[in-house]
């Protein structure tokens, strides 16, 4: 989705976006892995953003990428 707003995509989606570190996902399973009371689990929770919350800090990164408006 990024890239195709990147490579010129006029719209996008009104929705939202989750990411999370790789390296969080990695101590999460170390974690329940190691810890007896985890019994083998451990919740993670994603930040969230929505499509032009990701922009506007696509755009203060890279001011000459022409991103959509809308």
């Amino acid at each position: 989705m990024i890239l195709n707003l990147v490579n010129g995509a006029e719209t996008y989606p009104n929705g939202y976006y989750c990411c999370i570190d790789v390296r969080d996902v990695v101590n999460a399973h170390i974690q329940a892995f190691e810890i007896p009371s985890a019994s083998g689990r451990y919740g993670l929770s994603a930040n969230l953003a929505t499509f032009s919350e990701v922009l506007k800090i696509i755009h203060e990164n890279y001011p000459t990428l022409r991103l959509p408006e809308k």
